[in-house]
């Protein structure tokens, strides 16, 4: 298992600070709109790990959402601060798959998910659990090989997904909200 990943920040004066360590492969990293927080896509770990800047621009860890999924890149959206994932469901057959990356034929398929993370206000907010996970789509592989990445546009309804080692492009999806 891939393990030892980190963030690091750097500064105005283009010097580098380790600002988070012992991540289980630190995939995917974005900020809130208001940039107080960073989220971490932990793609072995099946999690997002949810950090506060502190007034030195250091990382306190203020949450793990744990995901039914292995999250890749994540986007946030300017407009709502709805958190999109996009990753593997299976993993193993997601690294199958890469492990014979010179061989990938467009016959062979590999699941993906992308999903919707956002503040929990229902009543499982009282239970602890302050993040909701909503799947938004999710794909057998058929409509787009191994989906790593997803960005929003929650305002016109747009849902922009891409994948690994596709010949099919990006696709572009209309989202109900």
């Amino acid at each position: 298992m891939l393990a030892g990943g980190k963030v690091m920040f750097r500064d105005e004066s283009g010097a580098y600070s380790e600002v988070a360590r012992g991540l289980k492969y630190a995939n995917g990293i974005s900020l809130s709109s208001d940039r107080k927080l960073v989220y971490v896509a932990e793609t072995m770990a099946a999690m997002l790990r949810v950090y506060e800047r502190d007034e030195f621009d250091d990382l306190v860890l203020k949450e793990k959402v744990p995901l039914r999924f292995s999250p890749d890149n994540i986007n946030v959206d300017p407009a709502s601060g709805h958190i999109y994932a996009a990753g593997f469901p299976l993993q193993s057959e997601a690294n199958a798959n890469l492990a014979k990356y010179d061989g990938i034929k467009h016959t062979d398929v590999s699941a993906s998910i992308s999903a919707r993370i956002s503040n929990e206000t229902g009543e499982d907010r009282f239970f602890g659990r302050n993040y909701k996970v909503e799947p938004v789509l999710m794909d057998d592989g058929n409509q787009l090989f191994s989906t790593t990445s997803c960005a929003s546009d929650e305002e016109r309804g747009v849902l922009l997904l891409s994948g690994l080692f596709t010949s099919k492009g990006m696709m572009d999806c209309r989202m109900k909200l």
